[in-house]
């Protein structure tokens, strides 16, 4: 949890009950502030309850009632949970978006978020696109020309507006499933709709797969065993948001050679710094 009051970051204490609640503690409240800027991963339940806690503490101590809050979580929560997919269920990103849009923030900002169904339920709401983030991060200016890897359809827009903006070569990646069971049975990279280009630009350009999330990193594992590549090109990965359930090794092991992500979890056996030797911090 990161706070700032009128620009000056403040120091949030969060602590347990033995019965399980949590408490908030703003360290040096100025007695007057006009603005507060909350900027929190919201990766629990008690990530969500600490938020609103200490949106609640500054505006108890706010001293008038004209205050400014803002909210940025880079992470939505439940946004893959976008619709109702068998009879029973509940409808995640709505009920996160209305606890949200409860504490009538001024501005809330995400950053490529997973679903854009979060644009229409979300007041307020302002996603940081990926080609911002790229822009923000001077991502080809440091690491070069790629041939950008769109991993399934529903990526394809984002991929096609970066590489369009930045005057990137761009392929298209199928996941082909079992209908019977939903299993992914195998993982096209469509190379003969971008022969020409890859001719022109170089087949020994970084091939760099794009998404807003990697969970289990399937997905990516199964593009990076495709056929078609070539001699052992460079293949990387790029993620807004790495949740890393299954680790980094198994990625490493499929011929990944090196991942970026401007908000990684904490990954055992990695350590997260700006640019280690394979898992590379972005910082916005």
């Amino acid at each position: 949890m990161k706070l700032w009051l009128d620009g000056v970051e403040k120091a949030v204490e969060r602590f347990s009950f033995s019965g399980g609640e949590i408490q908030v503690r703003i360290n040096d409240l100025p007695f007057i502030f006009n603005d507060a800027f909350i900027e929190q991963n919201i990766r629990s339940s008690d990530d969500l309850m600490e938020v609103l806690l200490v949106t609640n503490a500054v505006r108890q101590h706010s001293g008038h009632g004209h205050l400014s809050v803002n909210l940025c979580c880079p992470y939505l929560p439940y946004a893959r949970q976008d619709r109702v997919c068998c009879e029973g269920e509940a409808l995640s990103l709505q009920v996160i978006c209305d606890i949200i849009n409860s504490q009538n923030y001024a501005t809330v900002e995400t950053w490529d978020v997973h679903s854009d169904v979060a644009l229409a339920l979300l007041r307020n709401h302002h996603d940081v696109p990926l080609e911002i983030i790229f822009e923000g991060v001077d991502f080809f200016d440091i690491y070069g020309a790629c041939n950008l890897i769109s991993p399934d359809r529903g990526a394809s827009k984002k991929t096609e507006r970066l590489a369009k903006k930045f005057g990137m070569n761009w392929l298209q990646a199928e996941k082909h499933r079992d209908p019977r069971t939903g299993e992914i049975t195998h993982t096209q990279v469509h190379f003969e709709k971008a022969h020409k280009l890859l001719d022109k630009f170089g087949w020994n350009l970084p091939f760099l797969i794009v998404d807003d999330i990697c969970d289990g990193g399937r997905t990516f594992i199964e593009i990076a065993k495709a056929p078609g590549f070539g001699n052992h090109p460079k293949i990387w990965l790029y993620v807004t948001h790495g949740i890393f359930s299954k680790g980094l090794k198994c990625l490493q092991e499929a011929g990944i050679e090196r991942v970026f992500s401007p908000n990684p979890w904490p990954v055992e056996n990695f350590l997260i710094e700006k640019d280690t030797s394979f898992l590379t911090v972005l910082e916005l």
